[in-house]
């Protein structure tokens, strides 16, 4: 499919970025399948996204953080705005929004473009105080509701598992090891509150390594990683990436780069261990375990 798909792009002369000619060969695999139902996540920010050269029934939205904000503007406000871009006239849209100024801006939104709109925190305030795995869930299976696939046997393929690097746990060598990707501030910070609820048990040590960007954001996290309950020591490190962060000064939490000469030591014979941060560190370290750690 990927090459033929590169074929048809040099014959029309097209120039693509990569993620424009996947999304191209993807859609091209679609067509050949005629799926009953088809699930697209939205990239960067929404209203620019390569999913809306498609029509959608049914649109939803999770929540809004400060991420990627040289391009989605530096304001919750503006973050939303491009979110709203992947709505459609008379299509649904379901949101677990947190902050009721949001959700009113939204009501606005929806109300001028036509949008039937279900606010899940509205119809249910109580969804404030789930953490949010569990809020996202709740709205995943609101959507399928609203697809009318609640007994259908797609359900399984439509909720699957935790994915890599989402609450995900391996174990090694007698070690429990849990990857928690958490790359932004608001990330880190609901991390940081399923601790103080009880929800994610306290652990024995924690990595954090973050990519590049803003360094009051970066410090944010890492202060808030330091003043947590997640871990009874915490570090944070660095990895082999181009866009890995190293912390150039002193910050809230000691920086050890050795965090792969650790895992294969005596040192970390602890019993619960969290990876957090950026996705790539998390993919870095799991790499790093499946070549080095049984």
């Amino acid at each position: 499919m990927l090459e033929e798909g590169l074929e048809e792009v040099k014959a029309q002369g097209f120039e693509l970025s990569y993620y424009e000619f996947l999304f191209y060969a993807f859609c091209k695999w679609v067509l050949q399948r005629d799926p009953e139902v088809l699930l697209l996540e939205v990239g960067l920010g929404g209203r620019f996204d390569a999913v809306n050269v498609l029509d959608a029934d049914i649109t939803a939205l999770t929540s809004i953080s400060r991420d990627h904000i040289e391009f989605l503007g530096n304001s919750y406000q503006k973050i939303l705005h491009e979110k709203l871009g992947i709505t459609r006239s008379g299509a649904t849209l379901l949101s677990t929004l947190e902050l009721k100024y949001l959700r009113s801006l939204t009501g606005q939104y929806c109300q001028k473009k036509n949008i039937p709109w279900r606010d899940l925190i509205e119809q249910d305030p109580s969804l404030l105080s789930l953490n949010y795995p569990e809020r996202n869930m709740l709205l995943a299976k609101e959507l399928l509701s609203e697809l009318g696939l609640q007994e259908s046997s797609l359900v399984s393929d439509l909720l699957p598992p935790p994915t890599t690097g989402r609450d995900q746990v391996m174990t090694r060598g007698g070690r429990t090891i849990i990857f928690i990707g958490s790359h932004n501030v608001d990330g880190i910070r609901k991390l940081a509150l399923r601790a103080s609820k009880g929800d994610l048990a306290q652990a024995d040590v924690l990595w954090a390594a973050f990519s590049r960007r803003d360094g009051k954001h970066l410090q944010t996290m890492v202060k808030t990683l330091a003043q947590s309950k997640l871990a009874k020591q915490s570090f944070i490190t660095g990895f082999d990436h181009a866009r890995s962060w190293s912390p150039d000064r002193s910050y809230s939490l000691p920086f050890r780069k050795e965090w792969q000469e650790w895992l294969i030591s005596e040192e970390s014979d602890h019993k619960k261990i969290i990876f957090t941060g950026s996705y790539f560190f998390i993919g870095a370290v799991q790499s790093f375990l499946e070549r080095h750690v049984c």
